[in-house]
C-alpha cells in the first residue's frame, strides 16, 4: 500500500517538474510587449501616438477621439482626460479601469493604462534595474509597489496579496511619462526581493 501511495505522489511530481523545465527552456518572446511599451517611430515615452512632454492636451484629445481602441471620452479639461475602452484595444490592456491623461500648461505629462501584463513579464523585458518603492500597505492584507524605469520613461504600479505574495503574477498599471521620479537615486540593481513585504 505504501508503494502505491509513493507512486501516486512521485508520478505527478515528476510530470509537473518536467512541464516546468520545458516552460523554462522556451525562449522568451517579448516582441509584442516591447512594441507596446516602446513603439518604433514614436520616441519614448509614447502610447497611441501621444507623447508626454510633447503632445498638447488638445492634440491628445483629438488622437483619442480618432482611435478605434477608445470607447468614449468621459471627462476632459486642460489638465485631465479620462476614457473608456471600446473592446478593440490589444488584449493586454485591461478595459475595466479607464485610461487617463494628466497635463499641465496644455501639455500631456503622464498617461496611465491598466494592463493584464504580469509584473514577471515586465521584469523579464525591462530587467531588474528599476527603482522600487513601497508606497502603501495594510499589515497582513496587501502591499502596493511602484517600480520606475526612468531610462524608458515608464512606471509600474501593482499590488501584492500578503496571503500568497506571488509578485511575479500580479498585473501592472503602466504609467508613461517624463520625469516620473523626483529624486536622484541611481538606477542599479535596486529590485531587492527582500523589500517585498507586507509591513513597514
Amino acid at each position: 500500500m505504501s508503494r502505491l501511495y509513493l507512486r501516486l505522489i512521485i508520478i505527478p511530481f515528476l510530470m509537473i517538474s518536467a512541464a516546468l523545465i520545458v516552460i523554462q527552456a522556451r525562449p522568451y518572446d517579448d516582441h509584442a510587449l516591447r512594441e507596446f511599451l516602446l513603439p518604433e517611430g514614436c520616441p519614448a515615452p509614447c502610447f497611441m501616438g501621444i507623447r508626454p512632454g510633447v503632445t498638447t492636451m488638445t492634440e491628445a484629445e483629438r488622437l483619442l477621439n480618432e482611435s478605434q481602441w477608445v470607447g468614449k471620452i468621459t471627462f476632459a479639461n486642460s489638465t485631465y482626460i479620462a476614457w473608456t475602452w471600446s473592446g478593440e484595444q490589444p488584449t493586454w490592456i485591461n478595459q475595466t479601469p479607464k485610461g487617463t491623461l494628466s497635463g499641465a500648461d496644455n501639455t500631456v505629462t503622464a498617461l496611465q493604462v491598466g494592463s493584464r501584463i504580469r509584473f514577471g513579464d515586465m521584469q523579464l523585458d525591462m530587467g531588474r534595474t528599476g527603482i522600487l518603492e513601497q508606497w502603501a500597505y495594510q499589515t497582513g492584507r496587501y502591499a502596493t509597489y511602484t517600480v520606475s524605469y526612468p531610462e524608458h520613461h515608464l512606471k509600474l504600479n501593482f499590488m501584492v496579496d500578503c496571503k500568497n505574495r506571488i509578485r511575479y503574477l500580479q498585473p501592472v498599471t503602466i504609467i508613461f511619462g517624463d520625469n516620473l521620479t523626483d529624486d536622484n537615486r541611481s538606477v542599479g540593481s535596486n529590485l531587492q526581493w527582500s523589500f517585498f513585504k507586507c509591513s513597514a
